[in-house]
């Protein structure tokens, strides 16, 4: 209809004035609802996985647009004191967080540090019982790691880096300990192929006369202080054990002058 006429060609006409606008309003409390519910989640998340907090991140923005929409349209939308107390917990708590998650750094590279070795030290179990199987069937341990290859009838383990860990078999050698030479009565002699055993002069302590089970550690070098070493079922700390070499020719040892 053309503005001023007062009916139309199809027949239809007006009968009243328009309608006044409400003069109610109903607030939008959508924004609002929005950031108090993906806080919630977050919340709950967190039991499962600390990680899980990022999405306080979308919650914050939501918060603050809500609040922003509230303060700016009052009369359109509502929750704005709802959406400012859900930002102020945001806020706080993520900031606690993350002072938290900080101070927990050097936690977390220790543990990254401690992988590596744990995970060496478990294929050296694994092998240390299958010693201690072979024994139980046959009497002694393997004379070499060939011997104890071919029993397996499997390659040797492998540590972290991927290199293989090597077996030396001590009981041929725990024989002939009596007869190095010594100037001293009951000390073995340092060119022995095991020469931290205690003597009788020194305090009771573990002899280790059967065998050993060597990763070259991080640098891939035996007879370094990051080797992990473990002798007759027993992981060695000492840097003199760990700094020994690996295999040692008794043709070399010599007496101690």
């Amino acid at each position: 209809m053309r503005l001023g006429d007062a009916d139309c060609s199809c027949g239809a006409r007006i009968v009243g004035e328009p309608l006044p606008e409400s003069p109610f309003k109903v607030q939008r409390l959508g924004p609002a609802m929005t950031a108090v519910a993906l806080t919630i989640t977050s919340a709950a998340a967190c039991r499962i996985t600390l990680w899980m907090a990022l999405g306080a991140i979308p919650a914050t923005w939501f918060a603050w647009r809500a609040f922003r929409l509230a303060k700016r349209d009052p009369e359109g939308y509502g929750g704005r004191r709802v959406s400012a107390y859900t930002l102020a917990i945001l806020l706080v708590a993520g900031s606690s967080l993350g002072i938290f998650e900080i101070s927990r750094i050097p936690r977390y590279i220790e543990k990254r540090n401690i992988v590596p070795t744990m995970s060496t030290q478990a294929a050296i179990l694994h092998s240390a019982g299958f010693l201690e199987e072979y024994k139980r069937l046959n009497g002694s341990y393997p004379n070499d790691s060939e011997t104890l290859n071919k029993a397996a009838g499997e390659a040797p383990p492998l540590d972290y880096w991927q290199r293989p860990i090597k077996y030396v078999s001590y009981g041929e050698f725990a024989a002939m300990y009596s007869s190095f030479p010594t100037d001293t009565p009951g000390h073995i002699d340092v060119g022995a192929p095991i020469h931290d055993v205690p003597s009788v002069e020194d305090a009771p302590g573990i002899e280790f006369h059967n065998f050993e089970l060597r990763s070259a550690g991080p640098d891939g070098i035996f007879g370094t202080a990051d080797d992990i070493v473990m002798r007759d079922g027993v992981f060695c700390t000492n840097p003199g054990v760990l700094k020994r070499p690996l295999d040692r020719p008794l043709e070399k040892a010599s007496p101690r002058r």
